[in-house]
């Protein structure tokens, strides 16, 4: 009978021990579980916003390749990236460039037999000054086909500081809080297009 109580109560300190256990695995399961679901909703506001951004700056430079940048006597027409500007604003909505960590860079190339110039200069036209191009000169004569006939390139960047929705410190002090998204557009430009000098 000794023995038999003695194996009851062992049973029953095994059994209470295997539901602390329980318990425990319970508790790091759920905390990993509700991690993974934040992460998940997090990455999917960034996402969007993303997205968002890389359709802006597409559908700005569609809209902007049927402008012209140059004057009758071929002098740059600022008013050109001042409605690019105003594109970029129309199509960002309900998104808004911080001026002091955003920014719009615009680029328009002549090319000719491989021969690349770019206007306004080798950074690009930056609106609120913060950042200049990713793509120098080279990259974009590396992307064209040498035995093309001259044409013109419209570039325009932009540069998006995504500020964490649910801002959270578990992410917060592992990602960097804004992240820095990066989107471009590249688009033919027929206005950009060098012309062949007149013979007398």
């Amino acid at each position: 009978m000794a023995r038999l109580l003695k194996k009851l109560a062992t049973f029953r300190k095994q059994r209470h021990s295997s539901r602390g256990q329980s318990l425990v695995e319970l508790a790091i399961v759920l905390a990993l579980l509700l991690f993974i679901v934040i992460a998940i909703v997090e990455y999917g506001f960034l996402l969007n916003q993303y997205l968002d951004v890389l359709d802006a700056g597409r559908e700005t430079t569609r809209q902007a390749s049927l402008g012209d940048p140059f004057y009758d006597d071929g002098t740059l027409d600022g008013q050109f990236f001042t409605d690019i500007v105003a594109l970029a604003d129309n199509f960002l909505l309900p998104i808004e460039l911080d001026p002091n960590e955003d920014d719009l860079v615009i680029s328009f190339f002549s090319v000719t037999n491989g021969n690349v110039v770019r206007f306004p200069d080798e950074d690009g036209w930056s609106r609120f000054g913060n950042h200049s191009t990713q793509f120098p000169s080279a990259d974009i004569e590396a992307r064209l086909d040498a035995s093309a006939p001259a044409t013109g390139v419209l570039l325009i960047e932009i540069y998006y500081n995504y500020w964490q929705t649910l801002n959270l410190p578990i992410f917060s002090n592992v990602i960097p809080n804004p992240i820095p998204l990066y989107t471009y557009a590249i688009m033919p430009l027929s206005a950009a297009e060098p012309t062949p000098t007149p013979m007398p």
